[in-house]
């Protein structure tokens, strides 16, 4: 199973989880132990700076039933996600990612409420 397989109950409207949306503290420590760790403010910041406009596409593929497009906004903003260690966004993007890709477009909008809400608790808790 792979750290972005979603876990069948985080893809409803609403994902409950005493955990943080990000785990700052093993991306810190990933970082450190490659000998990179002065990179983590520039990814959070890259991050941040960078998906409000792929989401922005992502919404419009899936409006536009573009499904390549829209496998392809998943998988940019998933990337991201993944590697700061934001999983759950990165789930749900991945799961995106794949019915886009099974060209199941009307699947992928469903889930968009959710890739919303998490995206937002992503970037609500990088910014305080």
């Amino acid at each position: 199973m792979s750290k972005y397989e979603p876990n069948p109950h985080e893809a409803s409207q609403t994902i409950v989880t005493d955990r943080p949306p990000v785990d700052l503290h093993s991306f810190r420590e990933e970082m450190q132990a490659m000998g990179v760790a002065e990179i983590v403010d520039v990814a959070l910041e890259t991050f941040l700076e960078e998906n409000p406009e792929r989401l922005q596409t992502l919404e419009e593929t899936i409006a536009d039933q573009d499904s390549v497009g829209a496998a392809f906004a998943a998988h940019a903003i998933k990337s991201g996600a993944g590697s700061i260690h934001a999983y759950r966004l990165a789930a749900l993007l991945q799961k995106i990612e794949e019915l886009a890709r099974a060209q199941d477009v009307e699947g992928a909008a469903e889930l968009l409420p959710s890739v919303s809400a998490e995206y937002r608790a992503v970037t609500a808790y990088l910014s305080h």
